[in-house]
């Protein structure tokens, strides 16, 4: 059964002039799903017993992506989104981008937050990583970076 704690939209490259796009994104508007999960990312969607990630209509696009938070019988189920495979591989990146920017909606009820992080690793080691919150509700899709 769902309970409608939370629920954001977003769509993770915006595709604006002067905006840095990362070219090589798998599936960066989420427009490629297969088997009820979008291309080349990887959720915590347990068919049959909960999917908090869906795919639904656009921001800019044929689809975008909608997670929501459920009601299960261990309690919420949160979604989470990443940009690996099944087997824990992300995708190669050749130069270090300063800002990771996307669009959003948020639809928060009573002490709901939605987060966004960015985590870059380097095959010698070290890396880098940013992260922000969000605490408003916002009902039309905001472009953040």
């Amino acid at each position: 059964m769902k309970k409608n704690l939370l629920t954001i939209l977003i769509l993770l490259i915006c595709f604006r002039t002067n905006v840095v796009v990362a070219q090589n994104v798998p599936n960066p508007g989420f427009e490629n799903w297969t088997a009820g999960n979008p291309d080349n990312w990887s959720t915590n969607n347990i068919p049959g017993v909960v999917v908090p990630i869906t795919q639904t209509s656009p921001h800019n696009g044929l689809h975008a992506l909608k997670g929501e938070v459920l009601s299960s019988i261990a309690g919420n189920f949160s979604p989470y989104l990443t940009s690996t495979n099944m087997t824990g591989n992300g995708f190669h990146v050749n130069q270090a981008f300063a800002t990771l920017s996307f669009y959003y909606k948020f639809n928060k009820v009573t002490t709901g937050i939605f987060t966004a992080d960015a985590v870059m690793l380097e095959n010698a080691g070290g890396g880098g990583y940013a992260g922000k919150i969000f605490t408003s509700s916002v009902s039309s899709f905001t472009l953040a970076s």
